[in-house]
């Protein structure tokens, strides 16, 4: 996914045309995972130990624009690779958001009710788990050495000691330049994700992440997912219940009625 600097920065300076091939998936070395007790218990508690490649759920989805609300049938893919596909047939209209593989060529779209499919901003291109099941990320096996995960530390939440687990990123610098090494900086920035997990079942609780506009990628929209009612499935805990809040206010509720692990 090459990136020109005329693309991402247009809005208040102008680098000119100039594109690099700079992905925030280009191969590097990520720290092994499970190298912290937080990282090994939420490893633990998601499927005691098991590898997971795959996770395929369906159940209702109910949608919050404004006064204007809408359901429908959803359907939530996710791989351990980072593909991963977040589908909503609404009774207003099918909203479709697709990831492909974590690489240097990944490729993120989104569709609204007329079905015409957009390319997401490569801020949120670089997004690196599923916003549905971070669970995945957990795991080494089969994740893509990009993929940094790592215990940061235990945060105070309502007197409650709440752990946390971070994703990003591992972007390589392959020029010295410095406005190449500023968005190198800028894209790990865009591809962090602050998990907290529940201290007690060492469970996915929230996972908060910024999105931005297609038009405006430094333009930040904060967005926090929550997870709750797990239930165990051929091994493996999964929410059955979802909620999607955008800068504070819920946007999308999913009910999870089946799902496949493999």
């Amino acid at each position: 996914m090459p990136i020109c600097f005329g693309q991402l920065v247009r809005h208040n300076i102008v680098f000119g045309l100039s594109c690099l091939a700079l992905s925030p998936f280009a191969i590097a070395q990520s720290p092994a995972l499970g190298s912290s007790p937080v990282l090994a218990q939420a490893i633990q508690a998601f499927s005691g130990g098991k590898p997971v490649s795959s996770v395929n759920m369906t159940g209702t989805a109910h949608w919050t624009a404004g006064s204007s609300k809408d359901s429908g049938p959803a359907r939530l893919i996710a791989n351990v690779t980072g593909e991963n596909v977040a589908e909503f047939d609404l009774s207003n209209g099918p909203r479709i958001e697709k990831q492909s593989a974590l690489a240097e060529n990944r490729t993120c779209t989104w569709s609204g009710k007329d079905g015409v499919a957009h390319d997401a901003s490569p801020a949120n291109c670089s997004i690196s788990t599923a916003w549905f099941l971070p669970h995945l990320a957990l795991q080494s096996t089969g994740l893509p050495s990009a993929l940094s995960v790592q215990s940061s530390g235990t945060v105070t939440e309502k007197a409650v000691s709440t752990p946390h687990i971070q994703y990003g990123a591992m972007v390589v610098r392959a020029s010295a330049s410095k406005a190449y090494s500023t968005l190198a900086t800028q894209m790990q920035t865009w591809s962090k994700t602050d998990l907290a997990l529940d201290s007690a079942t060492m469970l996915p609780r929230s996972l908060k992440y910024s999105l931005h506009p297609d038009s405006n990628s430094f333009s930040n929209v904060q967005v926090e997912v929550r997870y709750s009612n797990y239930k165990n499935i051929s091994g493996v805990e999964l929410p059955m219940h979802t909620e999607r809040y955008v800068n504070g206010s819920l946007q999308l509720s999913i009910d999870i009625d089946s799902a496949t692990v493999s």
